[in-house]
């Protein structure tokens, strides 16, 4: 939900760092194209350490990413952090349908894994709409500091839950 809500403020940030609306794309393409690159990467990792670890580590990364965003004093460091905010969401995507397939028993793997992709495109609905009040209250700082909280949120309840549901290993 990072990626679309950064385009509302699109011309805000082009005013606030005095650059081309064109050069103000680089602050989604830069986070889509580390998500990308690293999302397969990501999952891999999670096999080696565990979803859940590589999962919370990605929340915490792109938590902290949104925070720094949010106080970038330069249009360089907002797109090199919002890089390191895509490397971050990579984590998250890339474990967190493995986590929801081995949370639940196999018979039940198709409703969460619905529930989790209903979650995302919500979650992609809400900040969008939820940024696009705040950069028209506040300024572009909001569209980055909206996700603070609830990235908190998600990383405590993240830090909670328990290893779920284990497959049998393999005969």
């Amino acid at each position: 939900a990072a990626l679309f809500p950064v385009q509302i403020a699109f011309p805000l940030l082009a005013d606030a760092f005095h650059v081309s609306i064109s050069s103000v794309s680089w602050a989604s393409t830069a986070f889509l194209l580390s998500l990308t690159v690293l999302a397969l990467l990501a999952g891999r990792i999670g096999d080696l350490y565990g979803h859940k670890r590589v999962f919370v580590t990605g929340l915490a990364v792109t938590t902290l990413g949104a925070l720094l965003c949010g106080l970038a004093p330069s249009w360089l460091l907002l797109v090199a952090l919002r890089f390191v905010q895509g490397a971050g969401a990579a984590l998250v995507s890339g474990n967190a349908m493995a986590i929801a397939a081995n949370a639940v028993p196999p018979e039940r793997r198709g409703k969460a894994i619905g529930l989790l992709t209903t979650s995302t495109s919500l979650g992609i609905v809400v900040a969008s709409w939820l940024a696009g009040r705040l950069v028209g209250v506040m300024s572009w700082h909001a569209v980055f500091l909206v996700v603070v909280p609830f990235g908190l949120l998600a990383l405590l309840t993240a830090l909670r839950m328990g290893p779920g549901f284990q497959p049998p290993p393999p005969p």
